[in-house]
Formats: structure tokens, sequence, C-alpha cells
């Protein structure tokens, strides 16, 4: 009983890593029937084995097999079929023979690929049907048939790709390259993909506040006055664009976090944020973060309550400088910007 049980469990697991191996396979075939000088794709899983057979070699002939792993810079390996002339190395062919050994004779004269399959069919037919007296006399003719169908076939592998990678193989006739070469590429999924998405963004003043000044005339002077009207602003509006990551298992969720960065529309005066974003179904996004932008200050030459005795422009009284403070954004994924140029509108406005 208990060397039963043992038996069971030994079974049980057995077929468990046999069935998570086979699961863990992708298998593909190359056939050389296919229109010559055409690249097919195919796709593939990541992280899986990937192996291959390269069907319907002319017996008769040499092939090239080229296989590239991209992304990755690797040398191709280059696997040479072998080189077997089957016929050359025939016995005496017994007149019993003589019909398995022109359905060989066929297959090794066989010129394109196309036309292998039914000849193949064909000499295992032959194989097949013979009596097993008779096999026993062509049995050196049944040696060169089997090695004549084994060379039709050629297998590769296994190779394991990672995430947006790609293995492409090359087959190439020996006697005839430009006019019989067959190219398979087999892609696995991409990592993912960027969205671009256009903000409506908002910058408050939390870490540093805008600091504005007006010349207030009194009698023949002009007083540097804090502007507490425009002081007060607590959000700052500024249109901008954004770029997020979309992993590739996140395209079929309806909630998604990124890293997300972004630029405002003033070239001029650039703004920079940078920030995470809440994406939801890869259209709209909630993105808040930080962002360097220009504010306003009072020109390091003059000072609050500084009476002068002439009128200066804004530009003069203050000076730009960059700061850090947060902002919030909600953006869109648009086909085209929703935001206008005031160069572009006042170039319409003047025609």
């Amino acid at each position: 009983m208990k060397d039963q049980l043992s038996l069971a469990i030994f079974l049980s697991m057995t077929l468990m890593y046999t069935s998570s191996w086979m699961s863990a396979q992708s298998h593909f075939s190359i056939d050389l029937t296919d229109k010559p000088n055409e690249t097919i794709t195919k796709p593939a899983t990541a992280n899986q084995d990937l192996t291959f057979t390269v069907l319907n070699k002319l017996p008769g002939q040499f092939y090239d097999v080229i296989i590239e792993r991209n992304i990755i810079e690797i040398p191709p390996l280059s696997l040479n079929s072998v080189e077997i002339n089957i016929l050359d190395t025939r016995p005496a062919v017994k007149d019993l023979c003589l019909p398995l050994y022109t359905k060989l004779k066929k297959v090794m004269d066989c010129k394109e690929e196309e036309d292998l399959p039914e000849l193949l069919t064909e000499l295992t037919n032959e194989i097949n049907s013979l009596e097993s007296s008779l096999a026993e006399e062509c049995m050196a003719t049944i040696k060169l048939a089997n090695k004549a169908i084994k060379c039709s076939q050629q297998n590769l592998g296994p190779y394991k790709l990672n995430k947006g990678e790609y293995l492409e193989i090359t087959v190439i006739r020996k006697d005839d390259p430009g006019n019989h070469t067959w190219k398979s590429t087999y892609k696995t999924t991409p990592r993912g993909k960027w969205l671009t998405s256009y903000g409506f963004s908002f910058i408050s003043q939390w870490f540093a506040k805008e600091k504005l000044f007006f010349l207030e005339p009194v009698a023949n002077e002009f007083i540097i006055t804090p502007d507490q009207e425009s002081n007060m602003v607590k959000l700052a509006f500024a249109p901008s664009i954004f770029f997020t990551w979309m992993p590739y298992e996140g395209e079929l969720r309806d909630l998604n976090v990124s890293a997300a960065a972004g630029l405002g529309y003033d070239l001029e005066s650039p703004t920079v944020f940078l920030g995470v974003a809440l994406i939801y179904n890869q259209n709209i996004s909630f993105v808040a973060g930080l962002t360097a932008h220009n504010q306003s200050r009072l020109n390091s030459v003059y000072h609050p309550g500084q009476k002068l005795k002439e009128i200066i422009t804004p530009d003069l009284l203050h000076k730009k400088s960059y700061v850090v403070n947060p902002f919030i954004s909600l953006t869109f994924k648009l086909g085209e910007t929703p935001f206008k140029s005031t160069t572009a509108s006042n170039a319409t406005s003047g025609d």
C-alpha cells in the first residue's frame, strides 16, 4: 500500500512538471513551401522557450539558417544544414525495390520546395506499403529514404525572449539565395507605450509666492508699492502638454498610475512639470506634482517704499526668477492641441 501511494505521488508530480514544462513552450513551423523573399511576422510569448521546425527542405540542397535576437546586439548565429548527398552512398538497387528508389530519386531531384510535400507523402506511403519480406530486401533503400525524410526538417531552439524583443530567423538556400530566402519574425508584446495628453494645469504658490509691485504717484514722486490685489492670486493657469508611460499589462485596466513629465506651452518662459499621473482608460489623467516656473520679483536695485523721480516700466521694476511650486492638472488625450498660440492668432487676425 505504501509503495502504491509513493508511486501515485511520483506520477502526479511528474505529470505536473511535464504539463508546466509543456505550457512554458511555444512551437512554430517555418514552411519553405510558403512564398520566398517575403517576411512573415508572428506573435510570440515572452519568457517562454520558443522552438522552431524548418519544414520541406529539399534533401538534395543545402541551406543556411541565420538566427538574430534583436534589441540587444547579438552576432548572428549560423546553423548550416548537414551536407549529405544521399544518393551518392546508395547501394545497388534490386528490381523489387525499384518503385521505392524511383520515388526517393524524385524527392532528391526536386527543385522547388512547394513540390516537396506531395513527393514526401508518396515516398512515405511507399515505405509503409512494403510487405515485411520485401522490406528486409529493401532495407538499405529504406534507410536512405528515411534519411531523406529526416533531412527535410530542421529543429531550432529553444530561445527565450523578454518583452520588447523579437527573434528573426532567415533560411537561405545556398544554390539560389536571391530567389530562395525565407524570413520569419517572432515578436513579443511591447513593454508599453508613451501617451501624450494636453493638460489644464494650475500652479499654486504654496512654496514661493509671487510679489508684484506698482508705482503709486504721490505729488511729484512715484512710490514702489506692493500690488495687494495681484498678490492674492492663489492659482496660476498654465496650458501644458504631458507625457506618461502606459505598460502593456495596464492597457486593459481602467486605472493606471504612471510618472508624468510635462512642458508649458509658453516656450519663451518655459515651465517644466514632474509628477504622478492617475490615468483613466488612457484618455483622461489627473496629475499632481512639482513645477519649476518663472515668477516676478522686485528688482534687487529697488526696495518697497522707495521713491522714484520718474516712472519706469514694470519690466524694469521686476525681474524674473525660477521657483518650485506644487501643481495639479487635468489632462486629455486629444487628436490635436486645444491651445492656440498667440502668434498664430495674431497672424490669422492680420490676414
